[in-house]
């Protein structure tokens, strides 16, 4: 699995960006192995078990619960309206996805990003999709492309607009250059990182200045593919990730973009 992600961008090891890719396809790999795992050990999800998991992850991918915040059980059975067994087995599932961790003495507490890690995402990011887009050169049909440059030159007239919005048709391009690339293993690995991408963003929601820009890159990218230029569309994809990197870590360290405070660094 790791190999495969790495010989079809045609990596080969040996310099950090390739390890983290190896790093993070390793620990992708072992997430899924071990929940497949405990799966076929355990019953299937109740229904209350279910709809405590949907409540939780919701909660905790729009901001309701904060990072570093204590999950504590016996207030989730009172807020969920449920008992103590289907709030376990639903921290369960999300501490297997990464979007909730389990520290000694203290309880389950929601995943607090620190700037490594959101480095290694973007990092990681602008790996696959630079090549993602450089392979979807030309196979997006015209239309599409036409109408995610429509929309956000729209955005962009406006005095204000919001996260969600941009997010919105950002989400919208990454996942046609994703599909039109054909690279199967790539579209796995991001579908997998998908939920991590989510919520280690949340502090990025007030980076005001900084989401005219992503609107701005977002109509480059699409304009560089509705002329089939993929050298040009991976070279403004990798610039897009490296500075949105700047700007996140910007808002983690407290040094721009009304900056949310500083995190766990390592």
């Amino acid at each position: 699995m790791v190999f495969l992600a790495t010989d079809v961008l045609g990596l080969q090891p040996g310099n950090l960006q390739v390890d983290i890719v190896y790093s993070q396809c390793y620990k992708l790999h072992f997430v899924k192995a071990k929940t497949q795992m405990a799966k076929k050990k355990q019953r299937s999800p109740s229904i209350v078990e279910a709809r405590v998991y949907r409540g939780l992850k919701t909660a905790i991918m729009a901001g309701g619960f904060k990072p570093g915040a204590v999950l504590v059980q016996e207030e989730l059975c009172k807020q969920f309206r449920a008992s103590r067994t289907p709030i376990r087995d639903a921290l369960t599932h999300l501490q297997a996805e990464g979007l909730v961790v389990a520290i000694p003495n203290k309880g389950v507490v929601v995943r607090d990003f620190s700037p490594k890690d959101v480095h290694d995402i973007y990092e990681i990011r602008a790996l696959l999709e630079s090549a993602a887009v450089q392979d979807a050169a030309g196979k997006i049909p015209k239309a599409s492309l036409e109408a995610i440059i429509n929309k956000a030159s729209a955005l962009s007239s406006e005095k204000n607009f919001a996260f969600d919005q941009v997010k919105e048709l950002g989400t919208e391009l990454h996942r046609l250059i994703i599909d039109a690339s054909g690279n199967l293993i790539m579209q796995d690995l991001l579908n997998r990182m998908e939920t991590l991408i989510e919520i280690s963003r949340i502090p990025f929601r007030q980076a005001h200045e900084r989401l005219k820009e992503i609107n701005q890159e977002h109509i480059d990218i699409a304009r560089a593919l509705l002329k089939g230029d993929g050298d040009s569309a991976a070279e403004l994809m990798r610039n897009h990730f490296i500075l949105t990197k700047e700007a996140h870590l910007k808002i983690l360290l407290g040094s721009g973009y009304r900056t949310h405070r500083a995190v766990n660094q390592r």
